[in-house]
């Protein structure tokens, strides 16, 4: 499903795999610090969708990134 693709590096993806969202997430919070809304909404990830992950509700936070992608296709395509 496109909803669960992002962008990450290979070091990125061997760090998070096995883990539960609401485990590596905490570590992206605190990376990213005053910076973690813009980097959210630069790859689609809603405030509603990033708290679905923090949940570790996969299905929530797929139906709210969806939704973010739906929106941004239609901005850019005006349908």
């Amino acid at each position: 499903m496109l909803a669960n693709f992002i962008m990450l590096t290979a070091a990125s993806n061997k760090r998070i795999t096995n883990r539960a969202p609401s485990d590596y997430l905490k570590e992206v919070v605190a990376a990213l610090g005053t910076r973690l809304d813009e980097v959210l909404a630069t790859n689609l990830i809603t405030p509603t969708a990033f708290e679905a992950a923090m949940a570790d509700d996969y299905d929530a936070f797929l139906s709210e990134r969806a939704k973010a992608i739906s929106s941004a296709i239609s901005k850019l395509t005006g349908w």
